[in-house]
């Protein structure tokens, strides 16, 4: 009984994942490759089986479209920026390229126009609103009531936090300018000039009058040796 389960359960990831591949593939939901190459075209899951038609196909290479009503393969046909290529023609098939229509826009040689980026889907302003051969341009739009409420609230706190920071700091700076012990203007200059020198009494030196009565006793003494 149990390997049985085991067995359906298989069965069913095998089934799931193929319908997985089947419409989640390279063409996106709902549609399957179809051909190779150049030839490579994404259809929609209704034409399987049955003829298909332009509008049940697309080629999936850059400036390739269908190159018959059947879309059985596909030609090389680029179309300037700002316009698509169009099918004419039933015994002799072609290409025309249209201007894209109001509200679309191509910027390539692709031929297939693409509509604008609706900005306001998105709660988005619209910088640039779009033209033929570029998409519409968006700018956030402006924070919800409760978002700028909480920011606000928020830049006001740290702007009082860096105001008492700042209170604080210039009081203690002045604290400490008046520990500072300060020196009366009148006695300030007298502490800055320096000492007078020292007189030297060895270096005194004696009158010219009494040098010269020193030299005469000094000269009498000598002839009364003699």
């Amino acid at each position: 009984m149990g390997l049985r389960a085991a067995l359906y359960g298989l069965v069913l990831l095998s089934v799931l994942s193929l319908g997985c591949c089947l419409t989640e593939g390279p063409c996106g939901p709902g549609r399957f490759l179809n051909g190779t190459g150049i030839n490579s075209r994404c259809c929609s899951l209704h034409a399987l089986g049955k003829a298909h038609t332009t509008r049940d196909c697309e080629c999936i290479q850059p400036e390739y479209h269908c190159a018959d009503p059947e879309c059985g393969t596909c030609k090389y046909h680029p179309c300037p920026p700002g316009t698509e290529v169009q099918p004419e023609g039933k015994l002799k098939y072609g290409f025309t390229c249209v201007s894209c229509a109001a509200g679309t826009f191509s910027q390539d040689r692709q031929g297939r126009c693409k509509p604008w980026a609706d900005c306001g889907q998105f709660g988005f302003l619209t910088m640039f609103p779009g033209n033929k051969t570029h998409n519409a341009v968006c700018l956030p739009g402006p924070l919800p009531m409760e978002l700028h409420s909480q920011l606000t609230t928020i830049l006001l706190a740290v702007a009082s936090c860096i105001l008492v920071l700042t209170t604080v700091q210039l009081g203690l700076h002045i604290w400490k300018l008046r520990q500072q012990p300060m020196w009366p203007q009148e006695t300030q200059p007298l502490l800055e000039v320096p000492p007078p020198p020292t007189e030297d009494t060895s270096s005194c030196q004696f009158p010219e009058e009494e040098r010269g009565e020193q030299l005469e006793e000094k000269g009498r003494r000598g002839e009364q040796w003699v």
